[in-house]
């Protein structure tokens, strides 16, 4: 007997109750962007993605930006940086980003794994001067 996916598991329709990372990133950007407007802070999205290049016969995977490190690095007036790693509710950090994030954390700098536009909103107002 085939396993048969449910109406959310299928490739066609996604669990609208499920928010995806992808949104929750887009709105973390969006209000990052509104707090670099008045001059706060300036904020850089990190790890962008990958590209495939090369012919049928020699293809190559090329990954931009470090393996492990964060979505987001925030500067903050006063010198101060925090690195933003954005998950969905329930989802885990691979070993690579564990790794960054504690040689991060020994450097003496804040790491913070986010899961909503909310929580960024506190760490932010937390630590604008």
């Amino acid at each position: 007997m085939r396993n048969q996916k449910s109406y959310w598991e299928s490739k066609r329709y996604k669990n609208p109750l499920k928010e995806s990372e992808r949104n929750i990133l887009y709105g973390i950007k969006q209000y990052l962007q509104l707090i670099e407007n008045s001059g706060k802070l300036i904020w850089i999205r990190n790890n962008t993605g990958a590209i495939s290049v090369g012919n049928e016969g020699s293809k190559r995977f090329i990954r931009f930006g470090r393996q492990g490190s964060p979505d987001l690095i925030v500067f903050l007036q006063g010198g101060k940086t925090i690195f933003l790693e954005v998950k969905r509710k329930g989802a885990c950090q691979t070993k690579e980003q564990r790794e960054f994030e504690q040689k991060v954390r020994e450097l003496g700098y804040d790491y913070f794994v986010v899961s909503s536009v909310e929580e960024v909103i506190c760490i932010i107002s937390h630590n604008i001067q």
